[in-house]
């Protein structure tokens, strides 16, 4: 019988899967098995050697590439392009931007909203009816019938901080998005960047 086995992987934060769109992948880094390899030396006998001493086994890919795989979906594929050793395409690198824009749609959905028919800045967008999130210190209007969206932060001034378009693509990416960062982390309770 073999001995317990610790599988080991690497997780990155910072990418979205290109079919169900969560955020994350891990990449398989190998197996450990703590107290050696038991009888897997009786099947492979190059293994002789760990029987009863602790030994990883690293993953492997084809020629060298080791895909990500989605925590959610178990879409596999690689970061932001495809076609290397026969794997397509399966994440995309999340921005500061993006991150900004996951963090808004996180407090639409837990906070209380109000439905708005104006939108307060003009921008490029056909959208009609917003569902609106304010307090102090920012302001995020949210599209219902299209992907646009505004954040705005209003301390330490007024200032228009992102922009989404109808198809959900950038008009504006301000610096001051960090001052939006800060107090959304805070509403959501992330000490900082997903633990980073």
């Amino acid at each position: 019988m073999s001995k317990k086995t610790d599988t080991l992987y690497t997780v990155l934060k910072d990418v979205k899967c290109v079919k169900c769109e969560n955020r994350g992948a891990i990449q398989h880094y190998g197996k450990y098995y703590p107290k050696g390899v038991g009888e897997l030396a009786d099947e492979i006998k190059v293994y002789e050697d760990v029987r009863n001493k602790p030994y990883m086994s690293r993953s492997m890919g084809f020629g060298g590439t080791i895909p990500h795989e989605c925590m959610n979906c178990g879409n596999i594929g690689l970061i932001d392009f495809g076609g290397l050793e026969g794997y397509d395409q399966g994440f995309v690198t999340l921005t500061d931007g993006d991150y900004c824009v996951e963090l808004a749609k996180r407090i639409i959905q837990r906070y209380p909203t109000k439905e708005d028919e104006v939108f307060v800045r003009s921008f490029h967008t056909k959208a009609t009816s917003f569902k609106v999130y304010e307090d102090e210190v920012i302001e995020i209007q949210s599209s219902i019938d299209t992907k646009s969206m505004c954040i705005e932060i209003k301390k330490p001034h007024h200032n228009p901080v992102i922009y989404l378009n109808d198809k959900g693509e950038f008009v504006r990416c301000h610096g001051e998005r960090t001052y939006f960062l800060d107090h959304a982390k805070k509403l959501l309770g992330i000490m900082d960047r997903e633990g980073e």
